[in-house]
């Protein structure tokens, strides 16, 4: 029990020490959504998640992927 134990203390890193992985309450505090919305986002494949059993992980790097995709670009002022 004790080895099933620390191989995942080694598996799963322990949270604010600075890896990439967010929780969902995270991204939603981050985005300004709700944890409900990022639930749907998830369903439609908007955001990008990694599934660890039954715990739900988000990359700083599918965030920002989600962040670039909702920008909206302003458009250029026509040259004279």
């Amino acid at each position: 029990m004790a080895d099933i134990i620390s191989m995942k203390n080694q598996l799963m890193p322990a949270a604010g020490n600075g890896t990439d992985r967010l929780t969902k309450r995270e991204v939603a505090a981050m985005l300004r959504l709700s944890p409900k919305t990022i639930e749907r986002r998830m369903r439609c494949r908007q955001i990008g998640y990694e599934k660890d059993g039954r715990l739900v992980y988000f990359s700083a790097a599918n965030v920002a992927d989600y962040r670039s995709s909702r920008r909206i670009r302003a458009c250029g002022v026509a040259a004279r």
